[in-house]
Order: structure tokens, then C-alpha cells, then sequence
């Protein structure tokens, strides 16, 4: 899979938008004054090489960055994870962050059956339209899905996840999540990423929402406060903690109410029907 961060000039933002939320391969389209940010799964049979460079080749930004990573756990242990965080602006606990892009055992789209993939592309593609009055829950829930769609989900080919609409997340205990932040950088000599992603956690106390590694490069997606709701902490600064595992650190950030998910999640997109 492909991961790419643009740096659009002011005019550009809905021109870069606008070209890798038609691409094919494309899951997930943030845009934001400041980037604009995306998540492309090559086809069966398309090399992510591919669509890096079609990706890359965007008008409209003064500086694109792509990252080629396999859709492993070595090389995304945490992928669109929010339950860390979550859980520690409330004050809580969990026991299933991180959670990577799937476990490392199950074959990707091309070697399904085709009795799967037609299953798999009915889950998807089931229209999520709430209709306020608790049904959506109980329809969309595991416990509302047929016997197949639920043996798919224990058998390890699809996976339950909740992604949040950030811009309506209440304030919290600790303070308003009111930033997203994706961080660049290449590991220095001898620096590895388990030890960063551990000190971030333990340490610095962030807990990233995305982590993604491609052979020394990261890059690091995070929620932060608000800046109205910056608050003390005795946890170790982050830039600190960065720049001892990192070089070349550039941290791009946007207020979430101002980020717009023009492609949000679409993994029907991966089983098209004919």
C-alpha cells in the first residue's frame, strides 16, 4: 500500500484533493489548508511503485511525500488505532492498542476465492446511512451481521473498526483532542522503530493513531490538544523524545475541525464490483 502527504500551495488544496480521490486505489482523502494526506491500495496485479508515481505526479503542491509499505504488521504495528488515545484522555485502560493493518496470516485480495471476495464486497459496500433511531446500531453491529459476514470476521479476513469523525469528538477529562499531527522522519544509525514507538507510549505518553515504516523512513500519525486546552503533564516532550530515534523531523498539523475526509475509509473500493 501507499501512504502520501502533500504540502499544497493555497489555491492547490482541492487539485490534489481532487486527483487522488479519483485515483482507483484510493481509501482515505483527508484535505486541510495545511495538506492533504492519503491511503491508496494498489490493485491485484498493480506494483505499489505504480501508484506511488501517479500519485506523486500531482499538480497543485509544492512538496509530495510517499511512503511503499506491505500491509504487514512489521511494517504497520499500528494502523488507524484510536482506542490508545482514547483511552488514555479518559483515563482508562485497554489491552488490544496497538492494533496493526491485519496479523501477517491472511493472503490479500488477489488470493481470495471468488466466493470470499463477492462476500467481502457485500460487507463493504452496505450503504452506512443512520437512520437515528437505533437500528443502525443494531444493523451494523457484529451481532446484526449474517452467519457468513460474522465467520469472515472470526476467520481473520475482515476486522471491526471504528474511525471517528474527529471534528465531533467531545472534550475530554484531560483536554480537547483538537489536532491531528503526521510526523516525518528518518531513523538515525542504530535507531530502531519498535524502541521509538515504545518510548513515544511509555515515555512521551503519545499513543499514535497510525505508525507506518518504510525501510528507515516513518511516519507518524498522532492527536493532540487543542490549543485553548493545552494543560501540564509530567510525561517526557515529544520533540525530545523524536529526535533521539529521528532526523529530518517535519511535523505537518491541522485543527481537526478544518480537516475535511473527502475519501473516507471506502475499502469497497479493494472488491469492485463487475
Amino acid at each position: 500500500m501507499v501512504l502520501a502527504l502533500a504540502h499544497p500551495f493555497a489555491e492547490g488544496v482541492a487539485k490534489v484533493s481532487d486527483h487522488w480521490a479519483d485515483d482507483p486505489a484510493t481509501v482515505l482523502v483527508w484535505r486541510a489548508p495545511e495538506m492533504v494526506f492519503g491511503v491508496f491500495f494498489p490493485a491485484p496485479g498493480t506494483q505499489g511503485g505504480e501508484v506511488a508515481r501517479r500519485v506523486l505526479r500531482v499538480e497543485g503542491a509544492h512538496e509530495v511525500a510517499s511512503w511503499e509499505v506491505p500491509a504487514h504488521p512489521a511494517s504497520l504495528p499500528v494502523y488507524f488505532d484510536y482506542e490508545g488515545v482514547w483511552a488514555h484522555a479518559v483515563h482508562g485502560t485497554t489491552t488490544r492498542y496497538p492494533r496493526a493493518l491485519g496479523d501477517g496470516t491472511v493472503a490479500g485480495p488477489a488470493a481470495l476465492s471468488p466466493g470470499l471476495r463477492r462476500k467481502l464486497a457485500e460487507l463493504l459496500a452496505r450503504p452506512f446511512r443512520p437512520t437515528g433511531d437505533g437500528e443502525t446500531v443494531r444493523r451494523f453491529g457484529p451481532a446484526g451481521f449474517p452467519r457468513s459476514w460474522r465467520q469472515m470476521v472470526a476467520r481473520g479476513y475482515a476486522d471491526w473498526r471504528t474511525f471517528p469523525d474527529l471534528g465531533k469528538v467531545p472534550p475530554l477529562p484531560s483536554a480537547r483532542l483538537g489536532r491531528v499531527a503526521l510526523i516525518q522522519g528518518t531513523l538515525r544509525e542504530k535507531a530502531d522503530p519498535v524502541a521509538l514507538f515504545q518510548d513515544l507510549v511509555g515515555s512521551a505518553r503519545v499513543f499514535p493513531f497510525l505508525y507506518a515504516v518504510e525501510d528507515r523512513r516513518l511516519l507518524v500519525g498522532a492527536l493532540g490538544r487543542s490549543e485553548a486546552s493545552q494543560v501540564e503533564g509530567r510525561s517526557r516532550a515529544v520533540l525530545p523524545t523524536l529526535e533521539e530515534h529521528l532526523e529530518g523531523i517535519r511535523v505537518t498539523s491541522s485543527a481537526v475541525e478544518n480537516l475535511v475526509a473527502q475519501v473516507d475509509h471506502r475499502y469497497d473500493r479493494l472488491f469492485p464490483v463487475p
